[in-house]
């Protein structure tokens, strides 16, 4: 009688890599990190200017600018890092 065969695959089978899913958790780790400084901006200018009854909104507008340039900051400064 013969004994049974195990059946080995016809190629080898490679160990899957976390490399895409670690990069695209790193990019949306740098879009959540220039996100929060620019809502925060633009929220506090549009709360202040209503608090202070401004007519033109020129705090949302310092401090949404203000956001933004530190949100590119903050991700370039972490993209040299790496």
């Amino acid at each position: 009688m013969s004994t049974p065969q195990e059946k080995k695959p016809l190629r080898p089978t490679k160990p899957k890599s976390d490399k895409p899913q670690k990069s695209s958790l790193e990019y949306t780790g740098m879009a959540m990190q220039m996100l929060v400084p620019i809502l925060i901006g633009f929220v506090g200018g549009m709360k202040l200017d209503n608090y202070l009854q401004n007519k033109i909104p020129v705090l949302t507008l310092v401090l949404g600018l203000g956001g933004v340039a530190t949100g590119i900051y903050l991700a370039i400064k972490d993209f040299l890092k790496k």
